[in-house]
């Protein structure tokens, strides 16, 4: 406030002083709060901030999504306050103080990139059984996915993250024998959603090796045993017997099953050619 009066001089001197009147001066604040915001946030809900100033007695906060239009957001005395159900985009911030005289500048600009998690899971596929060991798991896209995250599980075991990538499906090989389990999870910068439904694949393999056969060279009572060595993996042995080597009496099964041995009995004189095969679920 500043106070003025006045008088009248000549040279022989001055009148007394005038009525004082009194200005009072009251600027807008002289300079722009400093604001503060995530860069990043994956809910759409945070905290906007800034710094006081001088003079000021409220604040004015301005949104705008994706460089559109601002909008005035805040208008009151507080140094925050929280935004909440933001969309994705990029969410630009400024603010000003002011007083009953007028505002400010604006502050440097600041801005927040809103990405959410996917919201929801992939629809994942995987076969039941395989009998190589190598497939292929797809599962489904999921609308702001950027990559996808597959973990597998041997035989209940411990979860490993084989797959994270932007494609939907991957080819697995050299499995062992076993149960494997799947699951797949959409993600983005934002984070990512819940697993899918766990799938199943059993894989066996198919005996990699044939059985050693034992059966005597000659024999005079038509009866006999053949026995065979035990190949790991196998669940079941086929026994296939001909005679005398003829397309008259072609190759047929005479036993099958998980023992490594089978009695013959009541064969007619002759050539019996014989042989067996380990087998189990994968062949």
């Amino acid at each position: 406030t500043s106070s003025y009066r006045g008088r009248a001089c000549n040279a022989a001197g001055c009148t007394a002083y005038s009525t004082v009147s009194n200005v009072e001066v009251r600027y807008p604040p002289r300079s722009a709060p400093t604001l503060s915001v995530p860069a990043t946030n994956n809910s759409g809900t945070f905290a906007v901030s800034w710094t006081a100033v001088s003079s000021a007695d409220r604040y004015e906060l301005q949104q705008r999504k994706d460089a559109g239009s601002w909008s005035r957001v805040y208008n009151a005395s507080g140094l925050s306050t929280a935004v909440a159900n933001l969309t994705d985009g990029t969410h630009d911030f400024r603010a000003r103080a002011c007083n009953e005289h007028g505002c400010s500048g604006y502050s440097a600009i600041k801005n927040t990139q809103v990405t959410h998690p996917p919201s929801t899971a992939p629809t994942l596929t995987a076969p039941s059984t395989s009998n190589s060991g190598a497939f292929t798991v797809t599962w489904t896209g999921v609308s702001s996915a950027s990559r996808y995250e597959l973990q597998q599980r041997m035989d209940g075991g411990s979860w490993s993250r084989i797959h994270n990538a932007a494609s939907t499906s991957r080819a697995v090989a050299d499995l062992t024998n076993g149960t494997y389990n799947y699951r797949v999870r959409a993600c983005n910068a934002g984070g990512c959603a819940t697993f899918s439904t766990i799938r199943t694949t059993v894989v066996t393999r198919p005996p990699t090796g044939a059985p050693t056969l034992t059966a005597p060279e000659s024999n005079n009572t038509g009866s006999f045993t053949l026995s065979w060595t035990s190949v790991p993996g196998a669940t079941t042995y086929y026994v296939w017997q001909r005679k005398d080597g003829s397309g008259l009496d072609p190759w047929k099964n005479i036993y099958s099953g998980a023992n490594r041995s089978t009695s013959l009995s009541a064969l007619g004189n002759g050539r019996y050619e014989h042989y067996v095969r380990a087998c189990n679920a994968g062949g």
